[in-house]
């Protein structure tokens, strides 16, 4: 949640943990839960607008909002993750100077 936060502030999320206060936090991630934010809700807007625009063109298909929104690649599992963040740690080592 604190990288949402970042975002809604406009900062790093170290920067956002040292701005903001623990009751701050906790409001900020009740408004999310009500109203969110980022860039899911933004494609989200988008993929309204564009079905809107599509259905109203007169063809027969009927499109939804889901229709225009990109699709990500699938979550990874903390395991891939973790083999990810592994292989990571190995170049940005390397890049450094270390082993």
């Amino acid at each position: 949640m604190w990288l949402r936060v970042a975002e809604f502030l406009h900062c790093t999320p170290t920067e956002a943990r040292q701005r903001t206060t623990m009751p701050d936090f906790l409001e900020l991630a009740a408004y999310w839960l009500v109203d969110p934010w980022g860039r899911e809700r933004m494609d989200l807007h988008a993929g309204i607008i564009a079905s809107t625009v599509a259905n109203a063109s007169g063809s027969r298909r009927r499109f939804a909002p889901k229709d225009f929104m990109p699709k990500f690649q699938a979550k990874k599992s903390p395991k891939e993750l973790g083999k990810w963040f592994g292989e990571f740690a190995k170049i940005h080592n390397a890049i450094r100077g270390g082993s």
